[in-house]
């Protein structure tokens, strides 16, 4: 697992690329996940989510 291309040990990003793909060159499959969430991020999903299914249950309420 990678997290970025940073390192202290590498001159560059450019280099850090560099030799990870060359240690990764016999591999069949590659994946990369990109996870670039803050907080406020997941909170504001949270409480969308939640006025939503309040939205819903109303809905379903007041058809009945």
């Amino acid at each position: 697992m990678f997290d970025g291309l940073e390192s202290s040990f590498t001159q560059n990003a450019y280099s850090s690329a560099h030799c990870i793909l060359k240690a990764l060159n016999n591999r069949t499959y590659m994946f990369a996940i990109a996870l670039k969430l803050d907080y406020s991020v997941i909170k504001e999903n949270e409480k969308r989510a939640e006025e939503e299914k309040g939205m819903m249950s109303e809905l379903c309420t007041l058809q009945s």
